[in-house]
C-alpha cells in the first residue's frame, strides 16, 4: 500500500471567505451530464462581496480584516468540480506536478496500469473509472474530510476485465486543500476505510495465509499504525512457522509445521504492534549470483530488523471450534526453550485494546460503518492507451559518445534481433543474436578471439544501455555498462566479407 501527499492551492477560492454552504446544507457537485444537482455550492472562484466590503472605517482609516477560512464543504466541492487543482510533492504518472480532480484520478489509474502491465502489453488497453466520493470524521472531532473512491475496469485485447480501485482522503487545512492518504486494491490485496477514518488493508500469501494491517487517520490527519495480523490455518496441531521465528533461533532440531486438508485443524494468530521493516530495494549481485558487499551490508541491517520485528510477535491459538488451543510435544519444548511467548484469545485482546488506548484510536470508532460513498453520476474518466511501439523502440542505430554509430539492432527473418556492438575504438562485434523480453533485449554474442559473452540492452527513450553480464575475454568484464544515443530508426548493419 503506498502513500501519497498532495496539497492543493487555494487560490481560486480565497475569496469565498462568507459562502452560502456555511449553513450547514450538503455540498453539490456537477453531474456527468454537466447538470447542477439541487442546492449547489456558491462558485468559490468569484469572490462573495465586495473587496471593500473587508475593509472598516476607522477615523478615516481603511484597516484590513483577516478573511476567515473558505468552508471546507465548498473547497472539496470546488475540487471535485474541477475548480482548482491539486499540487503533488511527486509526480504520479507524468512529470506534471498539478492535477484538476480528474487528472488526479487519470494519473492515478495509468500509474497502476504501468506498474501491472509492460510497455507492450499496455498497447490497446482501455480502462473506465466509475468514481464517488463522501464525507467522512476522521478523528470523530466533527470536522469533515473529503473520502474519493475510484473503481477502474481495464479491458484487454481479449477482453478480459481486470478491475482495481483506490481511494484518496483529502483535509483542508487552514494553508490548503491536502490529500491525506491514498491506498489501493486489486487482485489478492485491498484496503478500505470507515466512516471515521480507520483503515483496514490485507492480502492472501496462499490457500492458508493470509495478512491484514490496521490504521487510522487521526484528527490532524497524521496516520497511525495500529498492528498487523497474520493467519496462518490449516495446520495440524498448534504450532508457529518457522518464517514467523526469528532466524537466530531456527535451528536444526527445530519442527517443521504441517499442513492439513483435513476439518479438524488449527489457526495460529500473529499480531504485531510495529511496523513491518522495509525490504532493501535495488540489491545487486555479482556474475557468481551472490550480493555484492555494498547490497550485503543493506541485506544484513534488513535482515537484524526482521528478527527483532519476530521477536515482537504476539501468538495465540486456535482450535476449529475458536477455543484457545495449547501447543504440546515437541512445539511446546522448542517455543519454552527459546523463550517464545503465546497468549490465549482473551490476553490478546486485551493487549490490542491499551494498545490501542495508548496511539488514541477510539473504540466507537473502530467499529465505524463502511462511509456513505455518493456516486458522482458518471463524472468518471476513461481512457485508451496507444502505448509506443517497444520494438521499434529497440530497433535502429545507435551512436557512443565520440558520434560513432556503434551499437546496431536489426530484427532477423527468424523474429529474434540481430545485434552489432563497437566500443570505442577497443573492438567491433557483428555476430550478436538477441531476444527481446517485457523490460530489456538479452543477446549472446562473440569477442574478439570468437568466445560467447552475454549481456542485455535496456532502451529508455533515446537512449540504450547495454550491460554484458558474462564475459571471459580480459578486457570486458560482466557487469561493465556503455551507453549509446539512438540516431536512426533505421539499423546499419555491417555485413562481413567472406
Amino acid at each position: 500500500m503506498k502513500k501519497n501527499v498532495i496539497s492543493v492551492t487555494l487560490t481560486a477560492i480565497l475569496a469565498a471567505a462568507s459562502l452560502a454552504a456555511c449553513n450547514g446544507s450538503p455540498f453539490q457537485v456537477m453531474d456527468g451530464d454537466g447538470m447542477i444537482n439541487e442546492n449547489p455550492a456558491p462558485d468559490p472562484t468569484k469572490p462573495a462581496s465586495d473587496p471593500g466590503d473587508n475593509l472598516t472605517e476607522n477615523d478615516g482609516e481603511n484597516i484590513s480584516v483577516e478573511i476567515e477560512k473558505p468552508d471546507d464543504e465548498a473547497v472539496y466541492a470546488a475540487f471535485i468540480n474541477n475548480e482548482c487543482t491539486a499540487e503533488f510533492d511527486h509526480d504520479i504518472y507524468d512529470e506534471k506536478a498539478s492535477y484538476t480532480f480528474d487528472e488526479m484520478i487519470d494519473a492515478e489509474a495509468k500509474s497502476f496500469m504501468k506498474a501491472l502491465y509492460s510497455e507492450e502489453a499496455l498497447k490497446g488497453l482501455e480502462y473506465k473509472s466509475d468514481n464517488s466520493y463522501a464525507l467522512i470524521d476522521c478523528g470523530m472531532d466533527g470536522i469533515k474530510e473529503l473520502a474519493v473512491r475510484m473503481d477502474c475496469t481495464v479491458t484487454n485485447a481479449d477482453n478480459y476485465d481486470t478491475i482495481f480501485s483506490s481511494f484518496f482522503v483529502l483535509k483542508n487545512y487552514e494553508e490548503a486543500l491536502k490529500c491525506i492518504s491514498c491506498e489501493e486494491s486489486f487482485y489478492r490485496s485491498w484496503c478500505d476505510i470507515n466512516e471515521y477514518g480507520v483503515i483496514k488493508g490485507g492480502g492472501s500469501g496462499g490457500a492458508t495465509m493470509y495478512v491484514e494491517e490496521y490504521s487510522f487517520l487521526d484528527a490532524d490527519g497524521e496516520t497511525v499504525f495500529d498492528y498487523t495480523m497474520t493467519v496462518h490455518r490449516g495446520l495440524v496441531e498448534p504450532m508457529v512457522p518457522i518464517s514467523e521465528i526469528s532466524t537466530e533461533k531456527v535451528t536444526d532440531s527445530i519442527y517443521l509445521e504441517d499442513y492439513s486438508e483435513e476439518t479438524d485443524t488449527y489457526t495460529t494468530y500473529i499480531y504485531n504492534f510495529n511496523e513491518y521493516p522495509s525490504y532493501p530495494e535495488n540489491l545487486e549481485y555479482d556474475d557468481k549470483g551472490k550480493l555484492t558487499p555494498e547490497s550485503a551490508d543493506r541485506y544484513a541491517v534488513y535482515d537484524k530488523e526482521m528478527n527483532e520485528y519476530r521477536d515482537k510477535n504476539i501468538i495465540t491459538f486456535e482450535d476449529m471450534n475458536g477455543n484457545f488451543a495449547e501447543p504440546t510435544g515437541k512445539v511446546k519444548d522448542y517455543l519454552d526453550k527459546y523463550e517464545i511467548s503465546y497468549y490465549d484469545g482473551s490476553q490478546v485482546e486485551e493487549m490490542i485494546f491499551e494498545h490501542e488506548a495508548e496511539i488514541g484510536l477510539n473504540p466507537d470508532a473502530k467499529r465505524g460503518n463502511s462511509p456513505a460513498w455518493i456516486s458522482l453520476n458518471g463524472q468518471g474518466t476513461s481512457y485508451a492507451f496507444e502505448g509506443t511501439d517497444y520494438e521499434a523502440s529497440y530497433i535502429g542505430e545507435f551512436i557512443d559518445d565520440l558520434n560513432d554509430p556503434n551499437l546496431q539492432i536489426a530484427k532477423g527473418s527468424d523474429g529474434k534481433y540481430i545485434v552489432q556492438i563497437g566500443i570505442g575504438r577497443l573492438c567491433f562485434m557483428p555476430d550478436g543474436v538477441g531476444e527481446l523480453y517485457d523490460d530489456r533485449m538479452e543477446f549472446v554474442i562473440n569477442d574478439e578471439n570468437g568466445n560467447p559473452m552475454e549481456g542485455y540492452i535496456k532502451v529508455d527513450g533515446e537512449a540504450a544501455t547495454v550491460t554484458f553480464t558474462y564475459s571471459d575475454w580480459e578486457y570486458i568484464n560482466a557487469g561493465d555498462e556503455f551507453k549509446y544515443i539512438k540516431n536512426s530508426s533505421e539499423p546499419n548493419i555491417f555485413v562481413p566479407q567472406n
